[in-house]
């Protein structure tokens, strides 16, 4: 129970200390402006209360017109009040909105820096999604709310404090009652914020398969194949499924509130009625004069209003409690592919990359992907990998631009474990070209650029890189040339063909003055004719660099200086094109099957 309670708060304290890190001048802001809005409605009180008493004795004059200079002075006080309450009801929603933008960027901003940070194999794993779901879903509103609801909570509390001084000076009995009264709300509320935790927590992932399919039926990436294979009433079927369960729960949960809510006001309504029938029986008996029974009835009304954002803020701060600790849980995961403590200087490569009994195996994998390879990379040579699909020629890259690290084994830069260098230093010695290569939805010239994006602004390189890759004409065709959005559903966008798109990837490599080029399969998608002008002039596009090729089309690889041969995920062979040949293993088989097919 300590425990919990400690981790609660923890939570709390944390969403505090992002709100202050965001906007700290509009939290002191904020907290003043509550402070002064919580001591007004008492000054009201005192001031109605004034204002009566001196009607009644200005009644009871023989000219009452003549007594009412002290009633229209409390009259006008009042109208202050109120104009002062107007004002900061005004500011407050204004500093309100501010904090709210700038604290929804700054925790973005968090969640965005806390991405890229993180390793591939997170964003492999379902429930590392869950947690950004749920980061990205509580994670913008929840510190903003904390901040919102204590200030809440303060307000309620000063106005309540002063309200309960007021009644405790005519009687402290009913107002004990009352208060006892106020007590079902808080343990409903907290009971509330429990259910929609638990259920929160239970249906993320239902959550996350109706955003898919969502997308799946609104964006242009599915709208071909949704069309062509009349995906359509399917999918609309499967997202109403899903949808409508959330939507039912949902508004089961909404019903319980309700019901729980509604009770224990039925509490706080009979214990009002009962103290204001006995403030009544004080006034008719002379006890109280009836300025004072209006007051009495006016901070009855203060205090009723004070508990329920006393209350709102109090299990709105124990549920806000609940869900920040998914994002703090996000923020603060360590990635698994560590910068060392101490990075080692990174020369330039002058011998080779060598693998050395590498073994790797993905999360939940039930086979490794790579078991005991060892190859080297030469300085300025050009590599080959081949081998069956899923023979560990991706993974294998993926190792080598250190999105993971071997389970066992190592890889070494000119003999130096790549674990005790640099990572951003190391992964900028590679310009890579995934076979699953991004398609960003920006212009062909950022597309081109991103190769390097502190050369953004090299726009003749850009060229050189698209002409490279020959692809430039095709890009200069476009309405607005290099600057045209690469998206058809952004204004002014164009959409290339899949050899297009290839060649526009081929170019961010040539863009990028990395020293290591990995190509997988950097021409699956292209022509046969651009295809052979690429391969025909490899050597002269990877001058000066090193170059590693992955292609099931082992025509393209024949130059290669050593072409190593994978399958299952152990290097069987290795050696150029002829010793491959003439060993009559797999790669001969392989490139026989190919040849055959053009005989």
């Amino acid at each position: 129970m300590i425990s919990a309670v400690k981790s609660h708060l923890g939570a709390l304290r944390y969403g505090a200390a992002l709100m202050w890190a965001a906007t700290p001048g509009l939290v002191v802001v904020s907290f003043v402006l509550q402070a002064v809005q919580a001591v007004l409605p008492l000054a009201g009180l005192l001031l109605l209360r004034e204002l009566i008493d001196a009607l009644t004795v200005a009644l009871g004059q023989v000219d009452p017109a003549s007594a009412l200079a002290a009633p229209t002075q409390y009259a006008i006080l009042l109208g202050v009040v109120g104009l002062c309450t107007a004002a900061l009801t005004a500011i407050s929603t204004y500093v309100s909105s501010g904090q709210g933008a700038w604290l929804n960027l700054h925790v973005q901003e968090l969640v965005h820096a806390q991405s890229v940070r993180l390793d591939l194999a997170y964003f492999e794993n379902p429930a590392f999604n869950d947690s950004l779901h749920r980061a990205q879903r509580q994670g913008a509103s929840r510190p903003g709310q904390v901040v919102g609801r204590a200030t809440g909570v303060l307000r309620g509390g000063l106005t309540a404090g002063g309200v309960i001084v007021l009644l405790a000076s005519v009687d402290p009995v009913p107002l004990l009652i009352l208060m006892v009264a106020f007590a079902p709300g808080y343990l409903v509320g907290i009971r509330n914020a429990n259910r929609n935790y638990a259920w929160h927590e239970r249906r993320t992932g239902a959550e996350r398969l109706a955003a898919t399919l969502d997308q799946m039926l609104t964006q242009l990436s599915f709208a071909k194949e949704v069309r062509a294979y009349g995906l359509g009433s399917h999918l609309r079927d499967r997202f109403h499924t899903v949808r409508s369960v959330l939507v039912e729960e949902t508004i089961g949960l909404a019903r319980r509130r309700a019901v729980g809510d509604l009770l224990s006001q039925v509490v706080v309504v009979v214990a009002l009625i009962g103290t204001l029938v006995w403030a009544l029986r004080q006034t008719a008996g002379g006890a109280m004069t009836v300025g004072e029974l209006i007051m009495y009835y006016g901070a009855l009304q203060r205090l009723v209003g004070a508990s329920r954002q006393i209350r709102g803020g109090v299990t709105g701060l124990y549920e806000d409690g609940l869900f920040l600790r998914h994002l703090r849980e996000y923020l603060e995961m360590p990635p698994e592919v560590a910068e060392p403590t101490e990075a080692l200087p990174l020369a330039p490569l002058i011998g080779q990359i060598r693998l050395s009994n590498v073994t790797f195996s993905y999360p939940g994998g039930t086979e490794p992907a790579l078991a005991d390879v060892s190859l080297d990379i030469g300085e300025g040579e050009v590599v080959a990998l081949v081998g069956p699909n899923g023979s560990g020629k991706s993974t294998l890259v993926k190792l080598l631009n250190r999105l993971y690290d071997p389970a066992d084994g190592n890889v070494h830069w000119d003999g130096v474990d790549i674990r005790s260098l640099g990572l951003a230093a190391y992964r900028d010695q590679f310009a890579t070209v995934f076979q699953d290569f991004a398609r960003y939805p920006m212009s062909a010239s950022d597309n081109i650029g991103f190769g390097d994006v502190d050369r953004l602004a090299a726009r003749e390189d850009i060229r050189q890189a698209a002409k490279r890759a020959g692809v430039l004409e095709t890009l200069d065709g476009l309405a607005n040339g290099l600057d045209t959005p690469l998206s058809r559903w952004l204004h002014d966008g164009a959409e290339l063909s899949g050899g297009e798109w290839q060649r526009v990837a081929l170019a961010r490599a040539f863009f990028s003055d990395a020293p290591i080029v990995i190509l997988d399969e950097p021409t699956a998608a292209m022509d046969a004719l651009v295809e052979a002008s690429i391969f025909d002039r490899f050597r002269e596009l990877m001058q000066g660099r090193t170059a590693v090729l992955i292609s099931h089309r082992l025509a393209s690889v024949r130059g290669a200086d050593r072409i190593y041969v994978l399958d299952a995920g152990r290097l069987v062979a290795a050696g150029d094109h002829d010793a491959l040949m003439e060993q009559d293993g797999l790669y001969a088989a392989m490139f026989r099957a190919q040849a055959d097919r053009y005989r």
